[in-house]
């Protein structure tokens, strides 16, 4: 298999944006390239999210704890990101579906939030993503992935794939074709069916089965081969792994003319070499692009000589990677390659104990200092978990925020233990990161999506969560008044108003709730142009929007380890085992004994009202709000016509809203005071708005039962107490209905771990696979903190890992073990 460069001219895609450009006229597709770009990372910078998740793998009803990052790359700058709401999905991929999903808060770059396993899921690899409103302009490209386990403790169980008996070769041209006579360097990605790369080795033969040349791969199944292809030659490749039989593959076919870009970043310490070789007549002037983080880096015209090499100073970069492309003159790409440039160093961990050897249940207290390459500190916002080793696998190649922000978010495909390529103990890190990134391409950044600066319905960078739709039906150019009431299950309604644009779309932005809330969105219209008068618009009329998803994405699951973790003869593991097993076998008596008991009489754990307390709950009239009272529109129009108050104003009205009097007078005091749930309201407009459905009781304080602090001349008080507002509310009669109506889910609730030991579990029975979860951790200026938790009773090797971000914006990731048992 070959991986095919486009030659697609970039000439059609620049005239859309000519009227971006202030100097076009009369300029070249290449000369408008470097302003067309800058405009595109001025208004599309990256956007990179990552969650540390307490652990890889999980049991049945275990919860996710979940610490999320987020920044904005561009250019050379990094900040926070300004997303707020970041959408975490857990997506069952044997039915292709969302199995639970939250939304977390984000504060400057920083959220928090768990999920819990149902009972429900069958065991399997499970995909975390995460994604924010602003990543969709880039589709699936942008949106982040993390696979976890989710598993039964079953001894002899495989976490990973086993190996078969079918090899699988991809080749990857450096450049992207092979041209006749030149040399070119070839990427190789072994794999087995189910795309877990594997260690193998083979040989390439000529047309009369001359040995030319052996390569082998590394055990992630990456490696590389040169030589000089001939057309007039075809080429077959034999290989194998190490148990399994000797196979066949082929080469692409091989080009008589073309481009061949080589690449050198290794054999200089100081420079980057890059020779261009072309077999053709071309004479077209050539241009070589360098792009870093988004933005051109690198620009340098060349002549069409049929071999030219250029070296470039190595330090005239940033650190990360590079795109190389090279282009003739009217952007036609030629050949590309992506390169890593100074892998910098990952933050150093120090890590003091308080003792130098550690039993089960010893407390443990332990300071970390986080360093840079110079020993300086770090400060920073980090997360650590501490697991216990023998139950869970996390090993110090796979994914983590370093390895995920510099490689595994910027290439195309799933990357195999992608620390082995930053490991400073790793002597071939260097050559195997070359090698791996001949078989990717760049992720961050494509030509076609300089499409969105024509864009005009690109997705912004939410600051809050964001309600939106269209009115069906309407007139254009009318007015469209919108009032928006967000009633939680628990706590006091939001209110919004807003318009809608002249074709009768709106959206709601910058609002903030937590958990499932009711929506409720009225609709007015006005009835004559130029009067405050107004109708409400009928229910089928006004339609609200579901938030768009990514779509659903195959994944491989090449990260998951592969290993026999379980095994029968492992002591630990079977004690462990048995021991869950009991304490399900508990939990469970204890959920069937508690379920066969029978309360009579009043709830005794009833949280005391205290929303009529200022009146010592004796109302001069208090009427309770049954479910045939609900056809009223509001408030106003149930007290005009069920009760007879006089109401000021239409009844129906948000703006202004009405007034209602209880005297037959003048309205110098206003009319009355409205309050919701005991406390003030600015005007009557939160009361016009709140349906009836959505009210518990009425309480109407007059004469002398008024507090005085609304003053001797209030003409009365109504408290309006909901539903919603009952400390012991019945969510069952929690209806939702109206104009337009639905139930939404706002910012997951921020839970905390509990830091110790399981109260209900009995002594020697703890074995917690998660020990401690601590997803704020701040180091001061020297970069040290210091985190306190306590063991199991497992007699086994326990894992602290620390991920998080400097305030630098440098992704840090340290990992320190703890022996436990050992005098």
């Amino acid at each position: 298999m070959s991986m095919q460069i486009s030659s697609k001219s970039l000439a059609a895609i620049f005239f859309l944006h000519l009227f971006v450009l202030t100097h076009s006229f009369g300029q070249s597709a290449i000369e408008k390239l470097p302003e067309l770009i800058l405009n595109y990372n001025q208004a599309f910078p990256w956007e990179k999210v990552y969650l540390h998740t307490d652990k890889p793998q999980y049991y049945s009803k275990d919860t996710i704890w979940i610490k999320a990052y987020g920044i904005l790359e561009k250019e050379e700058k990094t900040a926070n990101t300004s997303s707020v709401p970041l959408y975490v999905e857990l997506i069952d991929p044997k039915f292709q579906r969302i199995a639970a999903e939250i939304t977390i808060k984000m504060d400057q770059g920083n959220g928090r939030g768990d999920l819990v396993i149902t009972e429900d899921l069958t065991p399997g690899p499970y995909t975390l993503r995460a994604y924010t409103n602003y990543m969709k302009n880039f589709g699936g490209e942008a949106v982040f992935h993390k696979d976890i386990w989710i598993r039964d403790f079953i001894p002899g169980q495989s976490l990973g794939y086993t190996e078969g008996s079918d090899l699988q070769l991809s080749f990857f041209p450096e450049g992207g074709v092979l041209v006749d006579g030149i040399k070119s360097k070839i990427g190789i990605k072994a794999s087995e069916p189910g795309a877990k790369g594997i260690a193998s080795f083979g040989y390439l033969f000529n047309s009369k089965m001359d040995t030319l040349l052996r390569f082998e791969t590394n055990p992630m199944g990456v490696g590389s081969l040169s030589f000089v292809p001939q057309i007039n030659e075809t080429y077959e490749i034999r290989a194998k792994t190490k148990k399994g039989p000797w196979q066949k593959f082929r080469l692409a076919a091989i080009q008589a003319t073309g481009f061949v870009m080589e690449v050198d970043p290794l054999s200089n310490i100081e420079n980057i070499n890059i020779t261009i070789q072309h077999n053709s007549g071309d004479t077209r002037d050539l241009f070589l692009i360098g792009m870093s983080k988004g933005g051109l880096v690198y620009q340098k015209q060349m002549d069409a000589k049929r071999n030219q090499q250029v070296s470039i100073p190595k330090d005239d970069f940033l650190p990360g990677l590079v795109s190389f492309y090279l282009m003739d003159t009217e952007t036609n790409i030629l050949a590309q390659r992506l390169v890593m440039l100074h892998p910098f160093s990952n933050g150093i961990g120090n890590f003091l104990t308080d003792k130098s050897s550690y039993q089960t249940k010893d407390t443990v207290e332990l300071e970390v200092e986080i360093t840079d390459e110079f020993g300086r500190g770090l400060p920073g916002d980090f997360s650590v978990s501490v697991l216990d080793s023998y139950q869970v696998i996390s090993s110090l190649k796979e994914d983590n925020i370093f390895t995920n922000f510099h490689l595994s978010s910027e290439t195309s495909s799933e990357i195999e233990n992608p620390f082995h390529y930053f490991d400073p103990e790793n002597p071939y890190a260097a050559r195997d990161l070359d090698d791996l990134l001949l078989t990717q391409r760049w992720r961050r950044f494509s030509w076609e999506n300089l499409r969105l600066l024509d864009n005009r319905s690109v997705h912004y960078i939410e600051e809050g969560l964001s309600l939106s739709g269209n009115l069906s039906g309407m007139k254009k150019d009318n007015s469209h008044r919108l009032a928006l009431l967000i009633n939680p299950f628990s706590g006091e309604p939001i209110f919004h108003e807003g318009d809608t644009d002249p074709e009768g779309n709106f959206s709601f932005r910058g609002l903030e709730y937590y958990d499932s809330v009711g929506v409720f969105l009225q609709a007015y219209i006005p009835i004559e142009k130029g009067k405050n008068t107004w109708k409400v618009l009928k229910k089928h009329e006004v339609n609200l929007s579901k938030v768009e998803k990514p779509v659903l994405e195959n994944r491989t699951f090449a990260t998951l380890p592969t290993i026999f973790y379980y095994t029968d003869d492992d002591a630990y593991l079977v004690k462990v085992k048995k021991v869950n097993d009991m304490l399900d076998q508990m939990r469970k008596f204890r959920d069937i004994e508690l379920g066969e008991v029978t309360v009579t009489g009043r709830r005794s754990n009833l949280v005391p009202d205290k929303r009529a307390e200022f009146y010592q709950n004796s109302p001069y009239t208090s009427l309770e709000i049954t479910e045939e009272m609900h056809a009223y529109q509001n408030i106003f129009h149930f007290l005009k016509t069920k009760l007879g108050y006089k109401v000021i104003g239409d009844e129906f009205s948000l703006s202004p809203p009405p007034i209602l009097t209880l005297r037959s007078g003048s309205l110098n005091t206003g009319g009355v005071r409205f309050i919701i749930d005991g406390k003030p309201t600015f005007n009557n407009l939160l009361a016009a708005s709140l349906p009836l459905h959505q009210i518990e009781r009425i309480d109407i304080l007059r004469g002398p039962n008024v507090p005085s602090i609304y003053g001797a001349n209030s003409e009365g008080v109504i408290n309006v107490l909901t539903k919603s507002g009952n400390p012991n509310p019945d969510f069952s009669k929690l209806a939702i209905t109206g104009n337009a109506t639905m139930v939404a889910k706002g910012y997951a609730p921020v839970r905390d771990f509990y830091t110790g030991p399981d109260p209900e579990v009995p002594l020697g029975m703890d074995y917690r696979s998660t020990l401690y979860w601590n997803p704020e951790i701040r180091t001061d200026a020297n970069g040290k903190a210091k985190i306190i938790f306590q063991l199991s009773d497992g007699d086994s090797e326990v894992w602290v890992r620390l991920e998080g971000l400097s305030d630098a914006g440098e992704p840090v990731f340290v990992m320190h073990k703890i022996k436990v048992g050992e005098k």
